[in-house]
């Protein structure tokens, strides 16, 4: 094929590219048979249950199990994603719309803040990380180990001479988990120091936390 053919078959190509179509969009009808659509049990306006409210602990999804009784009575104990079920290789959709909205919980979890008056309300006294956002808080890890002059001073103030415990609570990547289980964990803590004849002094509240 010379050049001069080769000019040819291109224009020709081009030329059939720019042909109107045989058949017109509002005109055409499928040959083969098509599928009718599968009937949902909801209507125009309807919501769909919120996938978040289920309870994992008796959220089980396997089909035909062997021992299901014990497997429940094991699952009742953990939040964990057991017995989830399988449609062929894949998860079912119910476990991977929970997967889904729990992971988009967990991350408005890292961008949110404890609220601000958490620490005086709970009887703590609260500093700061050289982080000056979340957003730094995020990027610089090892801003979020270390402290200013000022907050060290604050440090120094709040606690007296050298305590043989000191309790120190850090918001970390999830400002919810503190907010809900902190002040638990904390009063099981002083009473156990107490116990043993601990004074457990003033806990102090870290914004914008690492733990190097």
């Amino acid at each position: 094929m010379n050049k001069q053919d080769l000019t040819a078959m291109v224009a020709q190509i081009l030329e059939e590219m720019g042909q109107p179509p045989q058949v017109k969009a509002g005109a055409y009808s499928p040959t083969a048979p098509q599928p009718e659509a599968n009937p949902t049990p909801y209507e125009d306006g309807d919501f769909v249950p919120d996938v978040t409210e289920l309870d994992l602990r008796k959220l089980y999804l396997t089909e035909d199990p062997e021992n299901g009784e014990k497997f429940r009575k094991m699952k009742a104990r953990t939040p964990a994603r057991l017995g989830s079920g399988k449609a062929g290789p894949r998860y079912k959709t119910l476990t991977m719309l929970r997967f889904r909205a729990d992971h988009a919980a967990a991350q408005d979890a890292v961008f949110s803040q404890v609220s601000e008056d958490f620490a005086q309300k709970n009887g703590m006294v609260e500093v700061q990380t050289r982080c000056r956002d979340k957003d730094e808080y995020l990027t610089r890890p090892d801003y979020g180990r270390c402290f200013d002059a000022e907050n060290q001073r604050k440090i120094r103030a709040a606690i007296p001479g050298t305590p043989r415990v000191q309790i120190v609570v850090g918001d970390g990547l999830s400002s919810a988990a503190i907010e809900a289980n902190a002040m638990d964990c904390l009063q099981a803590l002083r009473e156990g120091l107490k116990l043993k004849g601990i004074d457990p002094g003033t806990p102090i509240f870290v914004r914008y936390c690492r733990v190097g």
